[in-house]
């Protein structure tokens, strides 16, 4: 019995560390730099650390927005993070959801309470009954969206359902994964 266990623990850190260093090597290849790479990966561990999110859910999600040239800065992952929990949904929706938006396609918005149509230049958004008009182009439409997560009802979203019971599971799972790396 011990020696099953035993086994069983040491496949469980092998796969976690397998897991950590590929996140690593597509940052690095991401970022064309080890230090930029490692600089990502502390920024995602700590930010893991305060939020319902999974350090590989966020490091999957910031490697996508990376590759469309959005390295979104802890406090814009604090809003995003805020916006998708506000609305029960993964980092990750919220991330394709993004992609999606900045090249015209609106539909997955709607998860998260934002209806969108094109008007000529400009984009019009509507998010709790309010509009706001953007240029549509990719910058405009990513820093509407990030605006979200300031808004009353949104803020702080993340940080509430950390503190839950799954949250602060999930936040001991993070903590374990990285001690073992």
């Amino acid at each position: 019995f011990a020696d099953d266990k035993l086994m069983a623990f040491g496949k469980s850190v092998f796969n976690v560390t397998a897991e950590f260093e590929k996140m690593q090597a597509v940052l690095r290849n991401t970022f064309g730099s080890n230090s930029a790479a490692m600089v990502a990966m502390e920024t995602i561990k700590n930010f893991a650390k305060t939020t319902p999110f999974s350090v590989q859910q966020l490091t999957d999600s910031f490697i996508k927005l990376a590759n469309q040239g959005f390295q979104p800065n802890v406090e814009e992952m604090r809003k995003l993070g805020d916006l998708a929990s506000s609305t029960g949904k993964t980092f990750d929706q919220l991330t394709e959801a993004i992609i999606d938006a900045q090249v015209g396609e609106f539909e997955r918005l709607k998860e998260f309470g934002v209806r969108a149509k094109k008007e000529g230049e400009n984009v019009i958004f509507t998010f709790k009954g309010v509009e706001t008009q953007v240029t549509n182009n990719n910058a405009a439409i990513r820093q509407y969206i990030i605006s979200l997560g300031d808004l009353n009802g949104v803020s702080g979203s993340a940080a509430a359902i950390s503190e839950t019971l799954g949250g602060k599971v999930n936040n001991l799972g993070d903590a374990w994964d990285i001690i073992v790396t």
